[in-house]
């Protein structure tokens, strides 16, 4: 989706996931691929924890690329994690 939540379509994008995990920063590449309108997937074998952070590439067509970090579970500041 956009800014203005209008879905983008993902035919013809390029785009791939580097997971790192922990201190050395162990990486994992997973190529994304489009699967359906404004839909990209991909499959690996990673673990999501505390210490993992993943960087999204994404290139579409017509467009200029982006690159996007995300540390799905670590606590935000000030908080203590969750255990689930």
């Amino acid at each position: 989706m956009d800014h203005s939540d209008k879905a983008i379509p993902s035919d013809g994008a390029k785009a791939k996931a580097t997971i790192q995990q922990g201190f050395e920063k162990t990486n994992v590449q997973i190529e994304l691929e489009s699967a359906g309108d404004n839909i990209l997937k991909g499959a690996g074998a990673f673990t999501i924890n505390e210490d993992t952070g993943i960087i999204v590439f994404l290139k579409l067509p017509e467009q200029d690329a982006y690159a996007a970090r995300f540390t799905p579970r670590k606590a935000k500041s000030g908080t203590a994690p969750s255990h689930r």
